[in-house]
């Protein structure tokens, strides 16, 4: 199984909406330590549906305010598979940057459990990290942009790291 970028693509620009049938949703956007944020999304789907119905719905709703829109930097990228402990060491790395930032003064964030945890990679189905491979690749003008997507069971999960310094 793979990721179509360019399915995503065209479907992200097809419809204002995207209806996936989802009986349950999450998403959750906070600003780190890093002058970067961490962005999570999850899906419990209620029909079959695939990676890109997800993808372009996740970037419909985007709360990171990119300085490039979509079609711009999503052409200059590659879906790579990759490994769980891969996934969960960037997932560890994610909560650290909200430890440290938690530790500022004015700065409190709420828990986050899911899907920064290592229950969400129960029933690993499959693991994508999208990469960029000319540039425009990132979606911000500074810093590098680390984007997981996985399926879990039923649930898809979707993890944006980016660190501005």
């Amino acid at each position: 199984m793979s990721i179509d970028l360019e399915k995503v693509l065209k479907l992200s620009a097809e419809t204002d909406t995207i209806n996936l049938s989802v009986l349950n949703e999450t998403s959750w956007f906070n600003v780190t330590w890093l002058c970067g944020y961490i962005w999570v999304s999850s899906a419990l789907i209620a029909k079959e549906t695939t990676f890109e119905d997800f993808l372009a719905s996740v970037f419909k709703n985007d709360p990171t305010d990119p300085n490039l829109p979509i079609d711009r930097w999503i052409p200059h990228c590659d879906i790579r598979e990759v490994s769980k402990e891969k996934l969960l060491s960037h997932l560890d790395h994610a909560r650290s940057d909200l430890a440290e930032a938690k530790s500022e003064e004015g700065c409190e964030f709420p828990t986050v459990d899911m899907p920064l945890n290592e229950s969400s990679t129960l029933n690993l189905r499959s693991c994508y990290e999208i990469v960029g491979i000319t540039n425009p690749c990132n979606k911000h003008q500074y810093g590098p942009t680390y984007i997981y997507v996985w399926r879990s069971g039923d649930w898809y999960h979707y993890c944006e790291i980016h660190n501005e310094s």
